[in-house]
């Protein structure tokens, strides 16, 4: 019960800090001394690989201690509901970013069916498709909450773990192969026109 409280004061504190925030991409030099790479800006302003990762591990560890004891407490609740926040605003906030800055100049380089680009855009669905079944889920979780819960729990960790999985290697692809056809494709302009409609859109 103690980690658990630990991991939902972590989760609740890095949430606030990431809203703070608003959304807005990180888009900072690499050498605070030196000219700014624009390419390494739009691969940080992508990722958010930081807050990703502690609110997927988080979910992670409250879902296997829930299922060891086959019911929920209190604070395993909050890090889902947490999680559901930061899903519904930072990470869909980050593909429709993607959606609206990037992907569309990549289409326009490398076409679309057959490529990354509709691998990434596949991804954004299913991401969405899964955090809909997990709310759906939590949902009727929290309404039997005070009895037992058991089937409502397999539920909620069969497409918590899900996304754990699925968003941890989407967020792999884009630190790879996406960011990688970015920078082959577009070139130093065309990276800086990304970077621009990044920060617009955020």
């Amino acid at each position: 019960m103690r980690t658990l409280t630990l991991v939902s004061a972590v989760l609740a504190g890095l949430i606030a800090q990431v809203s703070a925030q608003t959304g807005r991409p990180r888009v900072t030099p690499v050498d605070a001394t030196g000219p700014a790479d624009p390419v390494t800006d739009v691969e940080r302003a992508l990722l958010h690989v930081l807050p990703a990762w502690y609110v997927l591990g988080a979910l992670e560890r409250a879902l296997d201690a829930a299922m060891n004891r086959n019911r929920t407490q209190a604070a395993e609740r909050a890090v889902f509901q947490k999680t559901l926040s930061f899903f519904r605003t930072e990470l869909t906030e980050h593909l429709a970013r993607e959606e609206r800055a990037l992907l569309p100049a990549l289409e326009a380089r490398v076409g679309r069916f057959g490529t990354l680009v509709n691998v990434i855009a596949y991804d954004h669905d299913e991401i969405r498709r899964g955090i809909d079944k997990f709310s759906e889920a939590l949902a009727a979780l929290r309404a039997k909450a005070s009895a037992p819960h058991a089937p409502e729990l397999r539920e909620l960790n069969r497409h918590g773990i899900f996304l754990v999985q699925y968003v941890g290697l989407h967020m792999a692809k884009e630190d790879s192969s996406l960011a990688e056809m970015a920078r082959r494709e577009l070139g130093e302009e065309g990276i800086r026109e990304v970077a621009r409609r990044l920060r617009e859109t955020a």
